[in-house]
């Protein structure tokens, strides 16, 4: 069944003080419209990274334009998904997470307070997205670092996710799409990250409504 148009969703986010139901059902929920018209490619995208990546199917979700069909964000909201449009997954597992983060640590508190500076800018970055409790695998470049021994288990995760999301390109559906991904530790934390983007889209509406009148 096809989701909400953005008129009607734009409506829903506007008159709904707690958006985080509106996540979980609606931009997380249902079949993905990039997969409307094939339910079996939904099904190989979430069996396959569940596979590669040792995570459950149901941690495996679409979001974006390609979940809703029209993107969410504030200064683009309505732009419809197109056939070169790029497809935005996000994987759950705190398994996975902390492997990355407890080798990171690892490797910075035996230098706490003495990291080199190119190794402090890295270890900047890597915090600052941690906190939110996110990070993408693929994201980090390791090239350069002092003492990257310590960071193995955090490299074979991003060589892991590397490989899974290659493999989707052997398949036709994915032909030609770039499939982007982000690890989250918990659903929790997905559900405030996108949460607190539905209600920067809710402000953006609102403002554009008072310039309008």
């Amino acid at each position: 069944m096809p989701g909400p148009t953005h008129e009607d969703f734009a409506q829903v986010v506007q008159r709904t003080d707690d958006l985080t139901p509106v996540v979980s059902d609606v931009v997380f929920g249902g079949i993905p419209h990039v997969f409307e018209s094939d339910p079996d490619a939904w099904d190989f995208l979430r069996g396959g990274l569940s596979s590669a990546l040792a995570c459950e199917q149901e941690d495996v979700l679409v979001v974006g334009s390609a979940k809703m069909g029209y993107s969410l964000a504030p200064r683009k909201y309505g732009r419809p998904f197109l056939a070169t449009s790029d497809i935005d997954v996000i994987v759950i597992s705190a398994a996975l997470y902390d492997e990355v983060w407890h080798a990171v640590l690892k490797w910075h508190y035996r230098r706490r307070h003495r990291l080199p500076p190119p190794d402090r800018a890295w270890d900047e970055q890597r915090r600052d997205d941690m906190y939110w409790g996110y990070l993408n695998p693929v994201g980090f470049k390791y090239r350069g670092l002092t003492r990257s021994a310590q960071l193995r288990p955090a490299m074979r995760v991003s060589t892991a996710w590397f490989n899974a999301f290659q493999g989707l390109s052997r398949t036709p559906a994915f032909a030609g799409r770039k499939v982007n991904g982000r690890l989250y530790r918990t659903r929790q934390h997905a559900l405030s990250y996108h949460d607190h983007g539905l209600r920067e889209l809710k402000r953006a509406l609102r403002d554009a409504e008072e310039v309008e009148e």
